[in-house]
């Protein structure tokens, strides 16, 4: 059983993203990201919210995207069930030694995803 979509953004470089959320018959759920991408050198990024939405409790993480369709699968933590999740394509992925010393963020996690192509948000339901 899966829940699934199909998000075309058109730009001038014409980036797909897409998804579905699926469960396997132990119940472990998963999520499939799906690319087209006419560039190479992208990156997805996803990042998944628990219902409460804190802040504290999410979980993040950057793929690359091979040239082409690709298709990244995800482990979904059962704690972000009934939550959320949102996935982008990012042009850059610029290291800790790229950034700025006063970007606290990429000092604090060691990158930082530049030039946002796609972009999408979701509700993580069971299907």
């Amino acid at each position: 059983m899966s829940v699934s979509a199909s998000v075309a953004l058109a730009s001038e470089k014409s980036y797909g993203l897409g998804y579905e959320i699926s469960k396997d018959s132990a119940g472990a759920m998963k999520l499939r990201v799906t690319t087209s991408a006419l560039a190479q050198g992208l990156w997805l990024g996803v990042t998944f919210y628990t219902p409460t939405a804190n802040a504290k409790d999410t979980e993040s993480n950057v793929y690359p995207i091979k040239l082409g369709k690709g298709r990244t699968e995800i482990d979904i933590n059962p704690k972000f069930v009934n939550g959320t999740f949102e996935a982008a394509v990012w042009a850059k992925k610029l290291s800790k030694n790229e950034c700025a010393k006063a970007d606290d963020f990429c000092q604090q996690y060691g990158y930082k995803l530049m030039g946002m192509t796609a972009y999408l948000w979701r509700y993580i339901i069971s299907p």
